[in-house]
């Protein structure tokens, strides 16, 4: 995936799901016309939030934060709408996918957006 599609390059802090959707068109995957933009958005959002978001905010912030990680974290693929489901359907590898929102870089993003990350869960901490 190339750099600067979810992590905020080059728009004001968000790509937005049209880019997101552009780049990720080239990477094939089974879903087509309305499912793959489905899927995309899907995901898209997860990460948005994950990025976004802060793990110790208040009320629906915090409760979204903790759904995109445990949804990102997950391993399930039984749901057409797991994590593994979606990346399948989109052609994305998603243990490459899922280390690289667990990387420093987007580690770094994070404790800028949110401040300091002492009480971030251990993977977005290292």
């Amino acid at each position: 995936m190339t750099s600067g599609v979810f992590d905020g390059e080059g728009n004001g802090g968000r790509a937005g799901p049209l880019r997101a959707s552009m780049e990720i068109e080239r990477l094939g995957g089974v879903a087509q016309g309305p499912e793959r933009e489905l899927f995309i958005a899907i995901l898209y959002d997860a990460i948005q939030v994950l990025l976004n978001s802060h793990p110790l905010g208040h009320g629906d912030d915090a409760r979204r934060y903790r759904e995109a990680v445990w949804w990102i974290e997950s391993l399930d693929n039984d749901y057409i709408f797991s994590f593994e489901s979606v990346c399948e359907a989109l052609g994305i590898d998603a243990d490459y996918l899922r280390a690289g929102l667990q990387s420093p870089k987007v580690t770094r993003l994070q404790k800028v957006r949110k401040g300091s990350a002492a009480a971030l869960p251990e993977w977005i901490r290292s």
